[in-house]
């Protein structure tokens, strides 16, 4: 009969919130979900995260999509 020990699998340790929103910023597309993941579950310190990001959006440019309004007689 086996007798052997299953073992324990370490996890990694999940990073901070400030490590989260500097992956972010570097274009981290992982980090990006675990963030908002976090602020899903209504963790406060996300939201703290939320906000060293915010002063990074705005950059991009706006997209013009032209649209024509019709009026049926």
């Amino acid at each position: 009969m086996w007798s052997g020990d299953w073992g324990l699998v370490s996890r990694r340790p999940e990073p901070s919130v400030d490590e989260l929103v500097t992956r972010v910023t570097a274009g981290d597309v992982r980090s990006a979900s675990k963030l908002i993941r976090l602020i899903d579950d209504g963790r406060p310190e996300a939201w703290a995260g939320l906000k060293q990001l915010f002063p990074h959006t705005g950059a991009a440019p706006s997209p013009v999509v032209p649209f024509w309004v019709t009026a049926s007689a």
